[in-house]
């Protein structure tokens, strides 16, 4: 009898997950919701604000990445590390102007950098600004303006990790390398929930 009961139980158990899976579609911040609200860990964020650029975070050593045009899963990814009350090591590429680089292109780059950290000011979260030739001198990746050198060394760590459905691309390299930048560095500045 009791035996029974049970049974029935896991069955509506299980048909209430099945249901609920089927009604939700995955996002692209679902990776995170599983394993950030099990334990009270630490997410890693890497951010390239360049107008290709991406979002890149590490959790329990996982590593997930959207690029910056996807704004929608960067509002859900922020609003998730939020309601979780996760600390958070965020690391933003401080960016600047170059010689000889168009007056709209910096318009454009100062731009994006000046809405991640409108972004990051407006969403209570504090960051890291870091050079590019700190973090990539700090992860023996000093590119020399060829971005296939980050592009291979974030290819090589999703490896390593185990990470399924990273696809790494131009857009998201860089913040992944930033991402793992925070992951070496932690332990100066972290932001609670």
């Amino acid at each position: 009898m009791e035996n029974d009961r049970t049974i029935r139980h896991e069955r509506r158990q299980h048909q209430r997950q099945t249901q609920s899976n089927r009604a939700k579609p995955r996002t692209t911040t679902d990776n995170y919701q599983e394993r950030s609200h099990e334990r009270c860990t630490v997410i890693y964020i890497g951010i390239d604000p360049g107008q290709a650029g991406g979002v890149a975070w590490i959790i329990d050593g996982q590593i997930d990445a959207i690029p910056f045009r996807d704004e929608d899963g960067i509002c859900e990814l922020f609003t998730n590390i939020t309601e979780a009350r996760t600390p958070s090591r965020i690391v933003l590429e401080h960016v600047h102007a170059m010689p000889k680089q168009g007056v709209a292109s910096t318009f454009k780059f100062g731009q994006n950098y000046g809405w991640w950290r409108g972004f990051l000011t407006a969403w209570n979260r504090h960051w890291q600004d870091v050079q590019p030739r700190v973090w990539q001198k700090s992860l023996g990746c000093l590119t020399g303006g060829q971005k296939n050198i980050t592009k291979s060394f974030a290819a090589r760590l999703v490896d390593e990790s185990g990470s399924r459905d990273v696809r790494v691309t131009h857009a998201v390299a860089d913040a992944i390398c930033l991402a793992e930048y925070a992951r070496r560095t932690a332990g100066n500045i972290y932001s609670g929930g």
